[in-house]
């Protein structure tokens, strides 16, 4: 798609929404389609980001933040789907798809608490068989019935 840029937009620098913005151009194609192009450079890492889209009355720097926030929630559901091999709903009220998602997102970060606990488990057990005389032999996770206290 061949585009040749119409205008450069004025990014109101004043609002703290447009932070890390650089530019903001409106460019059109061979038919007339009018396209919007948003750089946006991130203030944290220093990566360059280039969005392009049909919205033309949006500040940038929410075009951005929108851009931004749909991209997590697609991450979220891809890693359902590979992880957890998650592939379909299994009911069809919102108030039951909203339950299953919470479901899966339990499943999914326990089953990151247990990997954490059976890595520091190994690590506790690569210390002793090294002779390193502060692991601990009965190392237990913090919510274990042996360090809860008595009320």
């Amino acid at each position: 798609m061949c585009l040749d840029l119409e205008h450069e937009q004025v990014i109101d620098f004043a609002q703290p929404i447009n932070q890390g913005v650089t530019a903001d151009r409106v460019a059109q194609d061979r038919r007339g389609l009018r396209v919007r192009e948003i750089t946006f450079q991130n203030p944290c890492d220093g990566q360059i980001y280039v969005y392009l889209t049909f919205e033309m009355t949006l500040k940038p720097g929410l075009l951005v933040l929108l851009y931004k926030t749909r991209w997590e929630i697609e991450k979220v559901f891809d890693e359902t789907k590979t992880r957890l091999q998650e592939q379909k709903s299994w009911t069809t009220t919102p108030t039951a798809k909203e339950m299953q998602v919470q479901f899966v997102a339990l499943v999914h970060n326990l089953l990151l608490l247990v990997q954490a606990c059976t890595c520091n488990r190994a690590w506790q057990m690569s210390l002793k068989a090294n002779g390193n005389r502060n692991a601990s032999n009965n190392w237990k996770p913090h919510w274990s019935k042996r360090n809860r206290r008595s009320p």
